[in-house]
């Protein structure tokens, strides 16, 4: 179970759980979803989350991994971009920034995250057994030059970035990001064509930055009050897409009435239970609500992380 909290800047609280699934508790098989967000001790923006869904199954038995570097990855990525908006002496045009977002950064993820892939590899080499899985067919003499050595740690990837300027999404793969108004009315930030069977896109795919979805918005455009971010694991849970969109709006309702503390601290049983009576699978899920000015600090009773 991976557990963090931490308000932002009295402006972002954030909040995020993974619960190894019911099936992969009876089966003893790891948690293959990864989260993380930043920053982690300073209270100021910009806000960075990800979290990411490693396959699973025999072929992708090092998936867990590869979901954790691609969280690593990505963070470190979005990272780059908030120091670059930094040094920008530009500050009133975000024109760059947007077409960045849309056009690079999906395809420095995915590079890094295959270099990421490769230096794992240097450290731990496949094993003979491993090989095999990899290669059935007349193994190559350098595992580290043949395409199909990231296979073993695929993973999907959803990711967020929060700033006073723009709020960003970047989705590869299953997974779901909900943003919900000040009505109450929660919405995909992308339109998901339904997906067939167990496919899907995947870091580990050949060029697979081109199959990432983005989403840039200024924050003057009125940011959400709050999003939701969460591995399929979750979704598939609920008994149709309407039901899961629901959650976003549910989620809205608890925090304004029970306060951030109540769901901070129910989040993990909710998943939890959620995959017990519905996809068995492993659920993730972060949740970044936007503060009201007279809210204050939010999770002072809450201890520090670390």
């Amino acid at each position: 179970m991976i557990d963090r909290t931490r308000e932002v800047a009295h402006r972002w609280w954030i909040t995020g759980k993974s619960v190894r699934g019911a099936a992969h508790r009876r089966r003893d098989i790891p948690n293959q979803d990864a989260l993380n967000w930043t920053p982690l001790e300073d209270r100021s923006p910009p806000v960075l989350v990800a979290l990411a869904d490693g396959h699973g199954g025999e072929k992708s038995f090092r998936s867990d991994v590869g979901a954790r570097l691609a969280v690593n990855v990505a963070l470190d990525t979005l990272g780059e971009l908030v120091e670059a908006r930094r040094r920008n002496d530009d500050k009133e045009n975000l024109t760059f920034v947007n077409r960045f977002c849309h056009e690079y950064l999906p395809r420095k993820i995915w590079t890094y995250w295959r270099r990421a892939v490769d230096e794992e590899l240097e450290r731990t080499p496949f094993e003979k057994s491993e090989l095999a899985l990899v290669f059935p067919d007349n193994p190559p003499e350098n595992p580290l030059r043949d395409e199909r050595r990231f296979r073993p740690f695929g993973s999907t990837l959803v990711a967020a970035l929060f700033t006073d300027e723009f709020f960003f999404f970047l989705q590869l793969g299953d997974g779901d990001a909900i943003v919900v108004d000040d009505r109450a009315v929660a919405k995909r930030v992308f339109d998901d064509p339904p997906t067939l069977g167990e496919e899907t896109h995947s870091l580990c795919g050949e060029e697979a930055w081109k199959r990432t979805k983005c989403r840039f918005q200024k924050i003057s455009d009125q940011p959400p009050v709050l999003a939701l971010l969460a591995t399929d694991g979750y979704s598939k849970s609920f008994v149709n897409d309407e039901a899961f969109l629901q959650v976003g709006t549910d989620l809205l309702k608890i925090v304004r009435k029970q306060g951030v503390d109540y769901v901070d601290h129910n989040l993990e049983t909710w998943l939890s239970e959620a995959s017990s009576d519905g996809s068995g699978d492993d659920a993730t899920a972060a949740l970044i609500y936007r503060l009201e000015d007279d809210e204050g600090s939010p999770i002072s009773s809450l201890p520090p992380i670390g």
